[in-house]
């Protein structure tokens, strides 16, 4: 019996390491180091540097980046971040790409459509300034920094990511998820030294994975730009009805003062 256990055992062992290794097969992302560099102003420096598998299968012309880019701003309304300065390079040469502004996600297609890429390992450098989606609170920030979303859909070998602050700024806190990972413990180790933390996987991410690393800073010395400008600027009807209202409302009282007053009138001269 206790043979049985012991073979049924290495057999589960076997088929999970099999769909494992199944699921790791193929094109992918071999490395990702991700180095984002947080601004005063309220933005994010991004430099992706990234090695892909090529097979001809789902790359053919280049990977293709989703991120992100709406969030919520006051009173719920939905806000779009601003995505510029991007840069894109292959095997160290300017690479061209095509941007996509959809609903809530910006895609960022690698490559030229017509041009198949040879199968292969392919170096990436993708660089661009993004909006941070920050909350200030009792003298801090708070904000997230994501790592594999960009890459959702293919599997990432190992990936790490750098983050810096400016000036003496250090990070009061910081907590790290990761999911879908092959790690057996937690997915990740960090470090933090001065003005930057390292934060690096421990195992391969599956697709489908998450690669988040939340931090709280002094806010001291940020941007704490009105939301309510982005409000004005991308929701141009909001304004337009709120003058409006108001000059209805101010209508309807001129024209209920002047209603109580003609009253008054006729009740003198009756």
């Amino acid at each position: 019996m206790k043979r049985f256990f012991l073979f049924l055992a290495a057999a589960l062992s076997f088929v999970h390491t099999d769909a494992f290794c199944e699921e790791q097969a193929g094109e992918r992302v071999l490395s990702l180091e991700s180095i984002q560099e947080v601004k005063r102003d309220g933005r994010v420096a991004i430099e992706n540097n990234f090695t892909v598998l090529v097979e001809g299968d789902k790359i053919q012309r280049g990977p293709v980046l989703n991120f992100l880019a709406v969030f919520h701003g006051p009173a719920g309304l939905v806000l779009k971040k601003r995505i510029d300065d991007i840069e894109l390079f292959r095997n160290g040469e300017p690479e061209p790409f095509k941007e996509v502004i959809g609903e809530g996600t910006y895609k960022i297609y690698c490559g030229e459509k017509s041009v198949r890429l040879d199968p292969g390992v392919h170096e990436y450098t993708f660089r661009c300034v993004i909006d941070g989606e920050w909350v200030f609170k009792n003298g801090e920030a708070i904000g997230a920094f994501d790592v594999s979303g960009p890459f959702q859909t293919l599997p990432i070998d190992s990936a790490r990511l750098i983050l810096r602050f400016p000036d003496e700024v250090q990070l009061s806190r910081f907590s790290p998820a990761v999911h879908r990972s092959a790690a057996k413990d937690t997915g990740y180790t960090a470090k933090q030294g001065g003005t930057e933390i390292l934060v690096s996987t421990t195992g391969a991410l599956l697709p489908g994975h998450s690669f988040v690393v939340h931090a709280i800073w002094p806010s001291a010395g940020f941007a704490k730009q009105s939301q309510w400008i982005e409000v004005i600027k991308q929701h141009p009807r909001i304004p337009i009805t709120v003058v409006a209202a108001i000059a209805l409302v101010w209508a309807f009282v001129l024209l209920l003062a002047r209603f109580r007053n003609n009253y008054r009138t006729r009740l003198a001269t009756a």
